[in-house]
């Protein structure tokens, strides 16, 4: 993973309380156990929680809010009840992605009572966590996060949009594999401006299958710059039509 130096640290210092709890036990502390991930979308919240999965050799338990959120009056407490007693009784990492599906602030004004009730409900569930693995929770839209819940995670992991100095980094990653003709990674990052780390993927693998159906081994400028364009201009049409739609 290419992370920003402030959420590296704040995850290696996780790992490193996790995997050395002893040493904390020995002066009566204890680990992190409850992290948020925030941030905008396709920056790699996911992604890290598959890897602290697998720095710590524990399976990944991921929550699925289309199974979890129901229209029944107290069945999505009642889900949420099921799933922490699984996480209470199975070694692994539980992560609840989207959080904000289910964690959205209580002062809600469409708000018709359910919201408070599954609000309340994590928020009793995550203090009476006894589960050995840690709880990741993510979200793209930490506003709407309710306060209590937010203030209930052991540490808060921000996700920025990458600067060009960490584009240049995963081009140069990504680009070692293959023989490239015709631009650098210096290059890659300034067409991709302003792009998160998941942009950025899509363009490269779009770039890559463009070369591999002209049944060719190289990489070339014109097939990135292009993979490029496309997806500039996907997305201008995307945001037309929306506005438009609204």
């Amino acid at each position: 993973m290419v992370l920003g130096d402030r959420p590296r640290k704040r995850i290696c210092r996780f790992l490193e309380e996790y995997t050395k709890q002893e040493r904390l036990a020995a002066v009566g502390l204890t680990p992190k156990r409850k992290l948020l991930f925030f941030g905008p979308p396709g920056n790699g919240k996911t992604l890290c929680a598959e890897v602290v999965a697998g720095e710590l050799e524990m399976p990944l338990f991921y929550v699925r809010f289309d199974s979890l959120v129901a229209s029944y009056l107290g069945e999505t407490a009642a889900n949420l009840r099921r799933v922490f007693e699984f996480a209470n009784t199975n070694r692994g990492v539980v992560f609840f992605d989207e959080f904000d599906a289910i964690g959205k602030t209580r002062d809600a004004r469409d708000d018709v009572g359910e919201l408070k009730r599954v609000v309340n409900s994590f928020l009793q569930l995550l203090d009476g966590y006894t589960g050995q693995g840690p709880i990741i929770a993510a979200t793209n839209y930490e506003k709407l996060l309710d306060h209590a819940l937010a203030r209930r995670f052991d540490d808060l992991v921000h996700f920025p949009a990458p600067s060009e100095k960490q584009l240049v980094s995963y081009f140069r990653t990504r680009m070692k594999p293959f023989r490239v003709d015709g631009f650098t990674p210096e290059e890659a990052a300034g067409w991709c401006e302003a792009c998160s780390f998941s942009d950025a993927d899509r363009i490269f693998t779009e770039s890559l299958k463009t070369v591999a159906l002209e049944r060719s081994t190289t990489l070339t400028a014109g097939a990135f710059r292009e993979a490029v364009e496309s997806y500039r201009h996907a997305g201008s049409a995307y945001d037309t039509q929306r506005r438009e739609t609204n």
